[in-house]
């Protein structure tokens, strides 16, 4: 009796819900649903990835026959203030001299024992006292 109450009491809830029990393997389904969006994370990152070298590509070759005549002019004053010697100021005795001849001068001093502390013979270092 109890037997034939639990078979009935099952067939209620299958009525109830409408569906059968199956035996779908969930587990194979996952892997093919996670194996897809693997492949699709790979393929977005791929195409991400190619976007951006397209892109620095192009700005490279944007940057290159742009007009940077401002740029040009600042590089160029500022290798005549490195390269170019003048007078600054002739009443205090200060030049601008070269930055290569600043160095070697620089050096040649550093090593030369018998130097008065200056530059050149023009140009003191140290007021002389």
């Amino acid at each position: 009796m109890a037997g034939n109450f639990q078979k009935k009491l099952k067939m209620a809830h299958l009525e109830l819900t409408a569906v059968e029990p199956e035996g779908v393997d969930t587990g194979a389904i996952l892997r093919i649903v996670y194996g897809l969006i693997g492949i699709l994370a790979v393929i977005i990152i791929f195409v991400f990835g190619w976007m951006n070298l397209e892109f620095n590509k192009a700005e490279v070759a944007a940057i290159a026959h742009a007009d940077y005549s401002d740029l040009r002019e600042v590089r160029a004053r500022g290798a005549q203030l490195l390269n170019n010697p003048e007078a600054i100021d002739l009443d205090a005795g200060t030049y601008r001299i070269d930055i290569d001849r600043a160095m070697d001068l620089m050096v040649y001093e550093a090593y030369d024992e018998h130097a008065n502390r200056t530059y050149s013979d023009e140009l003191p270092l140290l007021p002389q006292q």
